[in-house]
């Protein structure tokens, strides 16, 4: 029973492929529990942020934290534009993964009025 995964991608060394998370982000694995999902540091944070918005765990998920990662515009625009399938997220990390310069954290927070964001 796996509730909550906890995975650093670039602390002291090289980051694993996103494409090998995607499977986990995507709910592709039998992982009905989980319900917290921390990735730390990715450097291709758009690309598990787009399997996390149109994949099976997005509804289920309670906290995400993808602090440290790069969140580009399409990450970013992905994430706005799925935030109602995230219905049960209460807490999204963006600590050091979202530049200034992209903006649109209003817009953000208006898509995920249920949940606290840290940015």
């Amino acid at each position: 029973r796996l509730e909550r995964f906890e995975l650093w991608l670039a602390e002291g060394g090289e980051a694993p492929p996103a494409k090998q998370l995607t499977a986990l982000c995507a709910g592709r694995l039998d992982l009905p529990e989980l319900r917290e999902l921390r990735l730390y540091q990715s450097i291709e944070t758009d690309e598990l942020l787009r399997a996390l918005c149109r994949g099976s765990l997005a509804p289920r998920l309670e906290s995400l934290n993808l602090s440290g990662g790069t969140i580009g515009v399409e990450g970013l625009n992905e994430l706005i534009e799925a935030a109602p399938r995230f219905g049960a997220l209460r807490e999204l990390h963006l600590t050091d993964a979202l530049p200034r310069r992209l903006g649109r954290r209003r817009e953000l927070r208006q898509a995920l009025t249920n949940c606290k964001i840290h940015t």
